[in-house]
């Protein structure tokens, strides 16, 4: 599958037929599906939605039987997408243009080396009238950082690296710092802080400036795992000078491991598995 598309709707029944619509009058060279995160609406929305799929095989409806909210309802739908590049669409929003797809598929084969692209939009009222002109925002979409930070819908079980082990991590996956916006820069750079004032101050001062030479925007952020809180989870910071990670999956989401790598010095023992060599087994 090349493209899916992903479209939120809650409660937009003035609106919903018009951006399915949208997208059904799409023009490519290439097959699509159109997944749809109905967030268990309280007006007509879903009726809408349940005759225009009886009338499209490329419709795929998930129907909420709780309301979710708008990012669990992202990522949960943003989970079940099966296509190469994913296209995201509000149930209030709609297409202009019935060469999106085709146009920005096109381009994002031709640049391999862009994860994501976008366009301007015109804002409009209800009537379809336009207010504002044409809008350009000033930050990335959130609904783009979020699908590049996640690697994974459920935790990936434990700490994936270690000394000697086959199975260590690679290239950084993920988010970088350079592309965050600032507030997300200075929330990550705390977070390895917070590790970092885990060492002899000495230390810690010397692995920070290590960080702060190789470069902030060269550090990767990636999450695996829903974002509900209470839920089994995993984080990783990966970047030239360092390889933080963060597993709480067992005893439900009750145990915690986590360590500190520098990948340029990987030395000693694998404590991870004398751990559970000598505490428990590891769980099947």
């Amino acid at each position: 599958m090349k493209v899916s598309v992903l479209l939120k709707a809650y409660n937009h029944e003035p609106f919903i037929a018009r951006a399915l619509a949208s997208v059904l009058e799409q023009r490519t060279d290439f097959p699509f599906e159109i997944v749809i995160g109905e967030d268990c609406s309280t007006d007509g929305t879903r009726a809408v939605l349940l005759g225009m799929r009886d009338r499209d095989p490329r419709i795929r409806l998930l129907l909420r039987d709780r309301n979710l909210g708008n990012i669990r309802n992202l990522t949960d739908t943003l989970a079940a997408c099966r296509g190469e590049y994913v296209a995201l669409l509000d149930g209030d929003d709609y297409w202009t243009s019935a060469d999106k797809l085709q146009t920005q598929a096109a381009f994002l084969d031709a640049h391999p080396h862009y994860s994501s692209c976008a366009h301007n939009a015109v804002v409009v009222d209800a009537t379809a009238q336009s207010v504002l002109g044409t809008y350009r925002p000033p930050h990335p979409s959130h609904a783009i950082t979020l699908r590049r930070m996640l690697i994974g819908d459920r935790s990936l079980g434990d700490i994936v690296s270690g000394p000697g082990r086959t199975e260590g991590l690679g290239a950084p996956v993920g988010l970088p710092l350079a592309d965050m916006t600032g507030d997300q820069r200075g929330g990550a750079v705390k977070l390895v802080e917070e590790y970092a004032r885990n060492m002899r101050g000495e230390l810690a001062e010397e692995e920070l400036r290590h960080l702060h030479e190789a470069g902030l925007g060269r550090v990767f952020f990636a999450w695996a795992g829903p974002l509900t809180p209470g839920q089994a989870h995993y984080y990783r910071l990966h970047g030239p000078t360092l390889l933080i990670e963060y597993d709480n999956t067992q005893n439900d989401a009750n145990h915690i491991h986590s360590v500190w790598r520098d990948p340029r010095n990987d030395f000693g023992a694998d404590l991870l598995r004398a751990h559970y060599q000598s505490s428990h087994h590891r769980p099947a």
